[in-house]
């Protein structure tokens, strides 16, 4: 393994674990480098372990370890081994989480989905592919689970990583989340997978409206898709509940009522644009008592974080269109370049146009199996706000 020395002007936190760095930050750079290569650093009394990658078009084409350690496939064991004990801790948790994510969990490029029947493995680091198939069955062997490597396409296109034959995975895909049941064929896995990271939050509204004295009756879950949010509010007691998404979910969501012993008499399907059919909802004079709006994100980059903002200054008001003269409206995101404070001062400002007083019930941030280390942290995205809403 060759020792690679960082340039002495960089500046380096001793306390951080993870380092990037790029090719300008090396003496002598990398082209000599064979793709995903492991080396060791040397930076002043610093010892670092990494992996490098000339043909990485991300501007940190080197990852370095903080370590002692010689050995890649020690020190992967060891963080793949910290990352699922941590997820283990939580009773939840136990056999449906997201295992490893990426960077928070010091291993940037691996992301780990554990769901009942399989664990789902993609690797988009190309260190990290080097060592895909010691990953897989330290993960076998920790989990006692079969492992289906699921490569990211694009993510791997930016490392210059070949395209691998993707592991066969269950006809059927069995989730279990919080207390309740779903299952995806694994077409439409392929294309969208499953979202653990508003499972806290999910629960949290439930729990709210299992507190109320007067339930909603009325409930509206836009931008559905599997209808984890609907399906809540249907446990907490909301009498039925109506779910929009621009995909044919019909069937899933029939699917799920049955699975949980729901009446199919309080679950109904539209598939629809959302925007379109809030405003046939208005055309219609139709209104609901709590209304979960949580749409897929509004902005790939922070170039695009304007027209994120006036998305959801659009959709916002027309939430307010649908919604009774007293209610409960969720407003969620999973927009990283939107803040808390940014989606809340668009909600407050539809709700002053379209003539509501709000009140700010709860907020929640993503799952304990998505960790950031602070507000600022860059894997921090998702955004829960509740209100409840009354015209003035």
């Amino acid at each position: 393994m060759r020792t690679l020395e960082i340039l002495t002007k960089k500046d380096i936190q001793k306390n951080e674990f993870l380092h990037y760095f790029n090719e300008s930050d090396i003496v002598g750079g990398i082209n000599s480098c064979a793709p995903g290569e492991w080396c060791l650093f040397d930076f002043r009394d610093m010892k670092f372990i990494g992996f490098v990658n000339s043909f990485s078009k991300a501007s940190d084409s080197i990852v370095a370890f903080m370590s002692s350690s010689k050995n890649p496939t020690e020190l992967l064991g060891e963080l793949i081994k910290k990352a699922i004990t941590k997820r283990h801790k939580y009773t939840t948790y136990q056999d449906s989480a997201r295992l490893i994510y990426g960077e928070a969990d010091n291993l940037p490029g691996l992301v780990c989905d554990e769901y009942k029947n399989v664990i789902v493995l993609q690797i988009n680091r190309a260190g990290l592919d080097l060592h895909r198939e010691f990953i897989r069955k330290s993960i076998e062997e920790l989990c006692n689970k079969k492992v289906a490597i699921y490569d990211n396409s694009k993510e791997r296109q930016k490392e210059g990583l070949p395209d691998f034959n993707l592991d066969e995975l269950p006809d059927e895909i069995e989730i279990e989340d919080m207390g309740l049941k779903y299952s995806l064929n694994k077409d439409q896995f392929q294309k969208n997978g499953y979202y653990y990271d508003h499972r806290e939050n999910r629960q949290s509204l439930e729990t709210f409206i299992k507190g109320l004295k007067n339930k909603p009756k009325k409930g509206l879950d836009l931008f559905s898709y599997l209808g984890s949010w609907g399906f809540h509010c249907l446990k907490a007691g909301v009498d039925s509940v109506t779910f929009v998404d621009q995909a044919e979910m019909k069937e899933n969501i029939e699917k799920t009522a049955l699975k949980n012993e729901i009446d199919a008499a309080r679950v109904s399907f539209i598939r629809r644009d959302v925007f379109k059919k809030l405003d046939e909802y208005k055309q219609e004079g139709m209104t609901f008592d709590i209304v979960v709006s949580d749409p897929p994100a509004f902005a790939k980059s922070f170039k695009a974080k304007k027209a994120a903002i006036s998305g959801y200054d659009k959709l916002h008001l027309k939430l307010f269109d649908v919604i009774a003269d007293e209610g409960y409206i969720v407003a969620a995101s999973c927009t990283k370049y939107v803040t808390m404070e940014e989606l809340d001062q668009s909600f407050n400002k539809a709700a002053m146009k379209r003539g509501y007083n709000v009140n700010l019930l709860e907020i929640g941030k993503q799952g304990y199996d998505h960790p950031m280390k602070s507000l600022k942290s860059r894997n921090n995205y998702i955004k829960y706000l509740l209100y409840y809403t009354e015209k003035k």
